[in-house]
């Protein structure tokens, strides 16, 4: 008899803490078992907190351990397909969160350019025109101006 944790399909994986199933059980070449946990634990970590060894993997007669692919019932087809749901919102999510973080330093590099500016012009006005930490200053100024309209671009 094969071992149910060796079903083909997603599991939560037992060598670190997993809310979500992040351990795939598959089948590759030559009925071989491949274990894959997409948090990044090593194999052989995941067959010792399962108490199982390489050898584990393969019956005494060289048959495959790999149980057959379970038939899923309704409810867990529509379970599944809520849990991809959630999933693919939750990654639409974190991009809008990316580009509203990217508005947000678009923002403030326009800020810190109108402040620049404006101090620039105050100083030149006030007859420091020939100062050279005005000139730096508007250097700066076109340097992040700059900046942003690369980050602007790179973002379309």
């Amino acid at each position: 008899m094969t071992d149910p944790r060796l079903t083909p399909g997603m599991h939560q994986c037992p060598a670190h803490e997993d809310r979500r199933e992040s351990l795939i059980v598959s089948e590759g070449q030559g009925g071989r078992v491949v274990l894959h946990c997409f948090a990044g634990c090593d194999p052989e970590a995941v067959l010792r907190a399962w108490g199982l060894t390489w050898q584990d993997l393969f019956a005494p007669d060289g048959d495959r351990a790999v149980s057959p692919r379970r038939v899923l019932s309704e409810v867990e087809q529509a379970r599944d397909e809520v849990i991809r749901h959630e999933e693919r919102a939750r990654r639409r999510r974190n991009v809008h969160a990316a580009s509203w973080r990217l508005a947000d330093s678009l923002r403030d590099a326009e800020r810190a350019v109108h402040d620049a500016r404006m101090i620039a012009t105050e100083a030149g006005q006030a007859g420091c025109a020939d100062d050279p930490r005005v000139w730096d200053l508007l250097e700066r100024a076109a340097a992040l101006e700059f900046l942003a309209r690369w980050i602007e671009d790179d973002a379309q």
